[in-house]
């Protein structure tokens, strides 16, 4: 009696039978209690700067203010990140929006592009002490290319930022920095050896804020948009197919330029990833701001943003008319 008293008292009731395996009668454990999300703070988290502004289309993203310091939580996929403002705020942020805050690619002065393309570019500017910090020829090495200019010859030099056995930084020998910001900031305010001091960062005409329509997480888009290629970061169906609008601008690109074939130092790897990061074909030295436009019109991410024919015709009608 003692021993059947024992038995039901227990969270598993034993019965036995003659001939039968014994049965086990189990009770259902109550459910773990929800994940409580974790205060990241802001220890070992990786710090971004954000170089376009992003507004959200949904409550699940985070607002982006163009050179803001934000903390990355957890990079969701390869294009969607969850972040922090300085505020606490949290949500999804497009990857390509931001670039960690040590990188030299934050800083204002740096361009992706080749030493025809900066030379292009500051002889468009035209401004004495215009500089452009660019990716070298040669791996891992970075150049400064400045523009001066007198009352009747114009020149553009290029300086290659070398570095010492110790790791230290320099343009001129007898002055080393720990890092490559604090070479330009320092030639900012001294010429030190330059043609000229580093006066005028110089970006790319008309910046292009990267596409994130085609950016997607387990096959289905995180902020809306038209049907992407959710495999990498590949141009989109709707983008390859309706091309069309976008061929006057590369052809008048191509006769402004004289016959240079465009993104010619590029793989078509690095040509997609540089159009879906926002970069576009810098302008030629031959063609005006009106010309640009035009061409820029052109090479606008959706179809719908492109000019038609009748309208393409009718904006070069005007310029011939302004040129004749």
């Amino acid at each position: 009696m003692e021993m059947n008293e024992r038995r039901s008292t227990t969270c598993f009731q034993c019965q036995f039978y003659p001939g039968r395996a014994r049965r086990v009668a189990r009770v259902r454990r109550p459910p773990p209690p929800p994940p409580i999300e974790e205060d990241y703070g802001d220890q070992g988290l990786l710090r971004v700067v954000a170089m376009y502004d992003f507004i959200p289309n949904e409550d699940t993203g985070l607002t982006l203010h163009e050179g803001e310091e934000y903390s990355i939580l957890h990079k969701q996929t390869p294009q969607w990140w969850r972040a922090q403002d300085r505020m606490g705020n949290r949500g999804f942020i497009p990857s390509n929006y931001v670039k960690e805050k040590t990188s030299i690619e934050a800083n204002p002065w740096y361009c992706n592009i080749s030493r025809t393309e900066a030379e292009d570019l500051l002889r468009q500017e035209d401004k004495e002490g215009g500089f452009v910090v660019r990716t070298s020829s040669q791996q891992g090495v970075y150049t400064v290319s400045v523009y001066s200019k007198s009352e009747r010859l114009s020149c553009i030099r290029h300086y290659q930022i070398k570095h010492t056995e110790s790791g230290q930084f320099f343009l001129a020998e007898k002055h080393t920095f720990g890092s490559i910001p604090e070479v330009i900031t320092y030639h900012q305010h001294n010429a030190a050896g330059l043609v000229t001091r580093l006066r005028y960062p110089i970006g790319p005409m008309k910046k292009c804020v990267p596409a994130t329509s085609g950016f997607c997480s387990g096959g289905q888009e995180l902020f809306g948009g038209p049907p992407a290629a959710c495999e990498g970061q590949r141009l989109r169906h709707d983008q390859v197919c309706s091309s069309t609008g976008s061929r006057p601008g590369v052809v008048m690109w191509e006769v402004y330029s004289e016959g240079q074939v465009p993104f010619q130092h590029d793989s078509n790897q690095e040509v997609v990833e540089k159009i879906s990061s926002g970069v576009r074909l810098y302008r030629p030295h031959r063609a005006t701001a009106h010309i640009y436009h035009t061409m820029y019109h052109c090479w606008h991410e959706t179809p719908q943003g492109r000019p038609s024919f009748s309208e393409l015709l009718e904006q070069l009608n005007k310029l011939a008319e302004q040129t004749a």
